[in-house]
């Protein structure tokens, strides 16, 4: 590689960055805006129907996908080992949830919660992510 090239290779390094934090961020807020629309829908003070809810969620996580898209289209062969490799250990991570469940009916163990799942899930996805990608 040549220095040229490497300068290119820098400046996009720069904006991959700039476009991740923005697509982070729009997740984060997209998130906690559906978060707070639940507790509001959980406490009766958010007139909307359960139809109306599942069809903004539906768009919502459609238009979450979409970034998702962009935002692996635009990595570069380094973040994206980083990324396939977290999805991987973070796949088989997971199977850990089913001696939890063989325990939990010989009563050894209390009932996995799912929300508490996928947010161990996501914390190994995410430290594996992050450690390979900056570490």
């Amino acid at each position: 590689m040549n220095n040229s090239e490497s300068n290119v290779a820098k400046a996009n390094l720069g904006k991959r960055r700039k476009f991740s934090i923005l697509i982070y961020t729009l997740s984060l807020g997209i998130g906690a805006v559906i978060g707070f629309a639940y507790v509001k829908f959980e406490r009766g003070t958010l007139g909307l129907s359960n139809e109306m809810l599942i069809a903004i969620t539906a768009v919502i996580t459609i238009f979450l996908y979409y970034l998702t898209l962009i935002w692996y289209r635009n990595m570069d062969e380094f973040e994206r080992q980083s990324f396939n490799q977290a999805g991987n250990i973070t796949f088989h991570v997971g199977f850990l949830a089913f001696p939890w469940f063989v325990l939990h009916r010989l009563e050894l163990l209390p009932m996995l919660d799912a929300v508490t799942l996928m947010v161990c899930l996501s914390f190994v996805f995410l430290s594996v992510y992050y450690y390979r990608k900056f570490f």
